[in-house]
């Protein structure tokens, strides 16, 4: 087996099969709606667009949730298999709790959908059915002969689709020792006092049926075994590679040799060989035994299948999540599986397309909204960053802060706690001599500015043979000082002044020497982080920013004039700034309401989605 993986090369390949045929993939789950269920927010929905699909969030944000429904989608699953109703956890049914799926009907060549609504114990415990189309669902009413010509079973609804399914619920992958050892109850007795002689004396047992490779082994009146097999040489190297080993044998025996009086279900124990020992799980440590189990049943799950993972992650090494996630990869290429998995792991996520990647997250009602086509960058302060990750920006007046963190707080909620943005007063001259100049000497990469775009002097430059500032320097709006000769060195300075309308101090060390190569190598240092780490509004205040974007004539007068004049209208008197921010503010939410792809709020986007990129 080639177990020479390239992630590039495999996602690539993925992604060709699934755009130019997607049929190779049927049956398939085009999206999922939530209308209510659980803590998400009603209506929330999820589309497929991708055969790998990342759930990422922190905690308590329903992502095993949305696997357990995924589970209870195709025909003859129920959701209740997961999720049912106690005493101490009653399932609230005032409101229905509905999931709807979509699929692909072939014949019809059109998308249908299939509800999945929990009738609660009306009809018995956690009864779920499928129900009838619901137009107040934003659902199509299929007409019978739609039905039949789509060569649908029911006469009255959508079928739901018709998927093997494979559920691999990570934190559920106990071996026989673990479950014993750790989690079984034991009674001790005299002849057998601990939970180690236990372990002995049925290991004797268990060491007859392995070496004699049993199907069949009752003791003390029950039958014992229930699978005994040694995997494929395939499922050996896929092992050895993602953990770094090199496996001559790898058996699994499920069995209940483990169970004296507790009753507990059957359970395996995972037989490892290489060249120099044997050993099982109880030697290996349990990433290592639920890995080789997870990868059993991902290279047994058949085609076509839609595979679920909770978690995979649990007890591995980053190195090994990023070999795990190019096995996934390999099986959906030569399988046409469906895969979902939710994860914390940035290594399970990192590389993936942003079609690939939802994040759900917390609202301000404390529903759960989910996000789709994301970064893995935004994904990954979704996971958790410390706060050395978080990035503070630095803008020169009140009105660009709240303008920044309004954009944030209503299109990017999941990443309030990954930005803060500072307001440094002094205006734009302060801030470049000052914080950008340290920032740059600093190397700060966490640190970012937005400034007015009065400030970016790139914009209106008049280039000329003999200007200081050549065009062929500029790569995407910036100075790109690679392309910057070293004849031009001694000109650095008066480039940076150009560049940024201020006169920069570089200091360097003192003693005998030139020391000029230093200061060059600083010049260009600060020229880098003026490209990678300073940003622009769209108009030269922000406040003309939003009067552009409302299509507002302000009439011959500055954009700060007007809003002190319009604010001085509406309260009758003289205003002060905070009365003036505060009509900004409203207007600023008149924007949101009346055109959220307005030029202001696409250009805080763009300088959002850089800085999370960077």
């Amino acid at each position: 087996m080639n177990m020479r993986y390239d992630f590039q090369e495999l996602l690539s390949a993925v992604g060709r099969k699934f755009n130019n045929n997607n049929t190779l993939f049927d049956p398939y789950i085009s999206h999922v709606r939530f209308p209510h269920y659980k803590m998400l927010a009603e209506d929330a929905v999820i589309h497929f667009t991708h055969p790998l699909t990342v759930l990422v969030g922190p905690n308590g944000t329903n992502k095993t949730s949305v696997l357990q429904a995924l589970y209870g989608c195709p025909h003859g699953q129920s959701l209740s298999t997961y999720w049912f109703s106690t005493d101490i956890d009653k399932i609230d049914d005032r409101w229905r709790h509905r999931v709807i799926h979509g699929y692909i009907n072939r014949r019809l060549g059109k998308v249908v959908e299939s509800l999945n609504t929990r009738i609660g114990e009306s009809k018995g415990q956690d009864y779920w059915e499928s129900s009838r189309a619901i137009e107040t669902l934003g659902m199509e009413i299929p007409t019978k002969k739609e039905l039949s010509d789509g060569g649908n079973k029911s006469t009255t609804r959508w079928d739901a689709i018709i998927k093997k399914t494979t559920f691999i619920d990570c934190k559920n992958y106990y071996s026989a020792f673990d479950l014993f050892f750790y989690l079984s109850e034991f009674a001790k007795s005299s002849r057998i006092p601990t939970r180690q002689s236990f372990i002995r004396a049925r290991s004797k047992h268990l060491r007859k049926i392995i070496s004699q490779n049993l199907r069949s082994y009752p003791f003390k009146g029950i039958e014992r075994i229930v699978k005994n097999q040694v995997l494929p040489k395939d499922v050996c190297e896929i092992a050895g590679y993602i953990l770094g080993k090199k496996y001559t044998e790898i058996r699994i025996v499920e069995h209940s040799l483990y169970d004296r009086y507790s009753n507990n279900k059957p359970s395996k124990t995972i037989i490892m060989k290489n060249d120099d020992m044997e050993y099982s799980e109880a030697f290996a440590g349990s990433g290592e035994a639920r890995v080789v189990l997870i990868i059993n049943d991902i290279y047994n799950a058949p085609n076509n299948s839609l595979v679920l993972m909770d978690e995979p992650e649990i007890s591995l090494h980053p190195d090994a999540v990023h070999k795990l996630k190019l096995f996934i990869l390999d099986e959906i290429k030569k399988k046409s599986h469906q895969v979902v998995i939710s994860t914390h792991s940035p290594a399970m996520v990192e590389g993936l397309p942003d079609s690939s990647i939802k994040v759900l997250y917390p609202n301000n009602n404390d529903k759960i909204e989910i996000k789709e086509n994301v970064s893995f960058h935004e994904a990954f302060f979704a996971i958790g960053q410390s706060d050395s990750d978080k990035k503070t920006i630095i803008v020169e007046d009140v009105l660009s802060k709240y303008v920044i963190d309004f954009y944030i707080e209503k299109f990017r909620p999941n990443l309030v706690n990954a930005f803060e943005v500072k307001y440094v007063p002094g205006g734009a001259s302060s801030i470049v001599k000052q914080d950008v100049a340290s920032a740059a000497r600093e190397q700060d990469r966490n640190r970012f500015f937005v400034l007015d775009g009065d400030q970016n002097k790139l914009r209106d430059y008049c280039f000329s043979d003999d200007s200081i500032i050549q065009p062929s320097w500029i790569v995407n709006q910036s100075i790109a000082t690679c392309t910057i000769p070293e004849v031009a060195n001694d000109k650095l300075g008066e480039v940076i002044k150009a560049l940024t309308g201020q006169k920069i101090d570089f200091y360097v060390d003192g003693g005998e020497g030139d020391n000029s190569g230093q200061k060059i190598e600083c010049q260009r240092q600060f020229l880098d982080y003026w490209g990678r780490n300073v940003f622009f509004f769209c108009e030269e205040t922000p406040e003309k920013a939003i009067l552009e974007a409302l299509g507002i004539d302000y009439e011959g007068k500055t954009p700060k004039q007007y809003f002190k004049e319009l604010a001085e209208e509406e309260m009758g008197t003289i205003v002060d700034s905070r009365e003036i921010l505060n009509l900004q503010k409203r207007k600023l939410n008149e924007l949101y309401k009346t055109n959220r792809d307005s030029s202001l709020f696409k250009n805080v986007e763009s300088i959002v989605n850089t800085i999370i990129g960077r």
